[in-house]
C-alpha cells in the first residue's frame, strides 16, 4: 500500500494539467495502470472527466519532468474522437475534438497517455490550491 502510494505521489508530482473548454468540467482525474516506476518500465495514465455536458473540444496539457520519465503516446478512449498532439520535452499539448460530444456524464475516460520511466526519483510533494 505504501508504495501504490508512493507511486500516486510520484505521478502527481510528474503531471500537471490545465483543461481549457467550452463549459466547466466538474471533475478531471487520473488513474494509473502498470504503475512499476522501476527503471525502463512502461505505465499507462488515464484521464478522466466529469460533467453533465457533453465533451466537444477540449486542450489538454502535461507537464512531466524528462529527466525521470519519456513521453511516449497519447490515444483517445472514444474512437469517434480525434486529438492532435504536440510534444516538446518535458510538455505534452494535447487538442481533443469530438463532433458529436463525448458523454462524460457520470466520469468517462478520454485520453490514455503511455510513458516509460527512465530513473527513479524521490519527491517531496508540496500542493497548492
Amino acid at each position: 500500500m505504501k508504495k501504490l502510494f508512493s507511486i500516486i505521489l510520484i505521478l502527481i508530482a510528474l503531471l500537471q494539467i490545465s483543461l481549457t473548454s467550452a463549459f466547466a468540467t466538474a471533475s478531471v482525474s487520473f488513474e494509473m495502470q502498470n504503475a512499476d516506476m522501476k527503471p525502463n518500465r512502461l505505465f499507462s495514465v488515464a484521464l478522466s472527466a466529469n460533467s453533465g455536458n457533453r465533451l466537444s473540444a477540449a486542450t489538454f496539457e502535461f507537464t512531466y519532468d524528462p529527466d525521470y520519465i519519456e513521453f511516449r503516446k497519447v490515444k483517445a478512449v472514444n474512437n469517434g474522437s480525434k486529438i492532435q498532439v504536440n510534444k516538446k520535452s518535458g510538455k505534452v499539448k494535447v487538442v481533443f475534438l469530438n463532433s458529436e460530444g463525448q458523454n462524460i456524464s457520470g466520469g468517462s475516460d478520454v485520453l490514455t497517455l503511455d510513458f516509460k520511466t527512465i530513473k527513479k526519483k524521490v519527491l517531496r510533494i508540496l500542493t497548492t490550491r
